[in-house]
């Protein structure tokens, strides 16, 4: 489905990848009330399962298929789709992210999504994935029509908490299918898969996992408990949601310049400025 830019030796080359997936968006009555509940206003996403594929898509941990990762002539002003293959995600979940937590944290703080049925957390990863881009399409500069301002470093860092943390809060208030597993989907996933990436101190995902590590130590909704493991408040980590998705909001509505400026801000009074090399 299209070449990967890559270096080799000095020369450029290309790799071809290609899959084979079965598309399937849940679609019991739960689903539809969800549907309607939060009308998607330009659903371009596809929830389905990874069947058969090429070694960059198969192995790893990647989930998510954008056409904008496509090496092209030019950069696109819109996302055209994205395809999700969520049937990946139940065996990333239970053999990196419930073990890394519970590593350094306390059990009895993920419960919900322990153990679960394999469709029953295909289900419940959809709903994350549809809510996870509702919320994309919503406030002063929806994620589709300010792609390219949108996702440079410090303001893709604050949009991808942002909607992450309004979704959780939707989870949290009842109501949606799965609730409870996608809200600690939301929180674990965030806060101990992604920064425990080889080349965390670069990768975009591990910075929206420290960012909300920092964010939610600060908010006293997580932290060292009195048995020395890191323990949540969920209560405090809704307020802290609200919180941050307002401060995101007002800036938000800056002009452009501002607007990036201000990003840069935010994002610095978490984590450091960067030193040598590629750290970001």
């Amino acid at each position: 489905f299209g070449p990967l830019r890559l270096a080799n030796g000095g020369r450029v080359g290309y790799r071809f990848e290609c899959f084979l997936a079965l598309r399937e968006e849940p679609g019991d009555a739960p689903y539809r009330a969800l549907y309607a509940g939060f009308p998607h206003p330009k659903n371009i996403c596809q929830s389905a399962h990874l069947i058969a594929g090429s070694p960059g898509l198969t192995r790893g941990n990647n989930i998510v298929f954008f056409p904008e990762n496509i090496a092209a002539p030019d950069v696109p002003d819109k996302q055209l789709y994205a395809l999700f293959f969520f049937n990946k995600f139940k065996a990333i979940y239970e053999t990196i992210t419930i073990p890394s937590w519970d590593r350094v944290g306390r059990p009895e703080a993920l419960v919900a999504s322990r153990g679960a049925d394999a469709r029953d957390v295909y289900e419940a990863r959809c709903v994350w994935g549809y809510l996870h881009d509702y919320f994309h399409h919503r406030g002063p500069r929806s994620f589709d029509e300010h792609i390219g301002v949108k996702t440079r470093w410090f303001t893709g860092l604050r949009e991808e908490l942002k909607v992450d943390l309004q979704s959780f809060r939707v989870c949290r208030a009842g109501g949606v299918p799965h609730g409870a597993m996608v809200a600690e989907f939301i929180l674990f996933d965030r806060t101990m898969r992604y920064p425990g990436e080889p080349d965390w101190s670069r990768n975009f995902d591990s910075g929206t996992g420290l960012l909300l590590l920092a964010y939610l130590a600060e908010a006293g909704a997580i932290g060292v408990s009195s048995t020395g493991r890191l323990d949540v408040d969920l209560l405090a980590v809704e307020a802290a949601g609200a919180r941050f998705a307002a401060e995101v909001e007002a800036l938000e509505r800056l002009p452009d310049a501002d607007y990036l400026e201000a990003a840069e801000a935010m994002v610095r009074r978490y984590l450091p400025a960067p030193g040598p090399g590629e750290i970001r």
